[in-house]
């Protein structure tokens, strides 16, 4: 079974069972079970679970990060030591390095596909149009093949796990109940910069662009979103960025964690998608701040 399918399976909870496993070792079901989900007592009833272990080791095992059987799991990952950032850059690095027919690349497969989706309509406003059945819907036409239980790889109960898993791999904005979660890149795009190495230095826009398309596929110019725009029948500009991506740089800029600069009308620059609200426009060279995140 898919990340999706399993949808208790939460990134929080893979990561407490990962960590009681390295902690503790190997543990059968039972043990992990009580481990990770003691329940609770109401008036006259028993002990109540709220978590289906299952689906907690079948997402974990997803990943590659445990092994064992009916019975016992175990791992190799020393999770203890991740902060929840780690972790996630961890799962970002799994998810980013699986092969077009796992059926886990469904995750970022439909990131890719939103981004395209978005560069396409010019905004980011058409999905804020779509209850999860329709979004689900519009992303099955730009995904290829079914998920490995024979169904579609998105529906109204995937997309709800789906935009977990965004943002706990900074992918997203989680907003107050009853909002949904705003994706944006920029927490990913910040830390793949400073897991690159660029941390305090600057890049000129063809190699900072390198940079975002390595680390992160789904983005502009990735091999993920040149795939999308495959499918959506359009090319990409190479020379304007995705709303997005842009939307993501410039609050990165606002925020202080980077500065995009350019020069009057200098051949080179790299478009922004329109703003009128934001004075940055585009940029010759991407300088980003020292400081690394955790």
């Amino acid at each position: 079974m898919s990340l999706l399918t399993n949808t208790q399976g939460s990134p929080e909870r893979v990561w407490s069972a990962l960590a009681g496993l390295a902690t503790f070792g190997e543990q059968s079901r039972a043990e992990l079970e009580s481990l990770l989900n003691p329940g609770f007592l109401k008036p006259g009833l028993d002990a109540v679970k709220t978590v289906n272990i299952r689906q907690v080791i079948g997402a974990a095992a997803s990943l590659g990060a445990v092994e064992g059987d009916r019975t016992s799991a175990a791992t190799d990952l020393n999770a203890t030591a991740f902060s929840q950032g780690e972790m996630a850059d961890w799962m970002h690095d799994v998810l980013c390095a699986l092969e077009p027919d796992h059926k886990d690349a469904v995750i970022l497969e439909t990131y890719a596909w939103m981004v395209a989706r978005s560069d396409q309509a010019g905004s980011m406003a058409w999905m804020h149009e779509m209850n999860a059945d329709a979004f689900a819907n519009a992303a099955v036409e730009g995904l290829l093949g079914l998920d490995d239980d024979g169904g579609v790889k998105m529906n109204k109960e995937k997309v709800v796990a789906w935009r977990r898993w965004l943002v706990f791999l900074g992918l997203a904005t989680p907003l107050p109940s009853p909002l949904l979660p705003q994706p944006s890149p920029a927490t990913r795009l910040r830390r793949e910069l400073v897991r690159a190495g660029v941390a305090g230095t600057t890049l000129g826009a063809q190699e900072f662009m390198a940079v975002v398309a390595a680390r992160l596929p789904y983005l502009d110019r990735g091999r993920l979103l040149l795939q999308a725009c495959e499918r959506l029948g359009r090319r990409p500009s190479s020379q304007r960025l995705s709303p997005m991506l842009s939307i993501a740089l410039r609050d990165l800029e606002d925020e202080g964690a980077l500065e995009m600069a350019q020069l009057g009308d200098a051949g080179g620059i790299i478009q922004l998608a329109e703003d009128p609200a934001h004075l940055t426009k585009g940029f010759l060279s991407v300088r980003i701040a020292a400081d690394s995140p955790r």
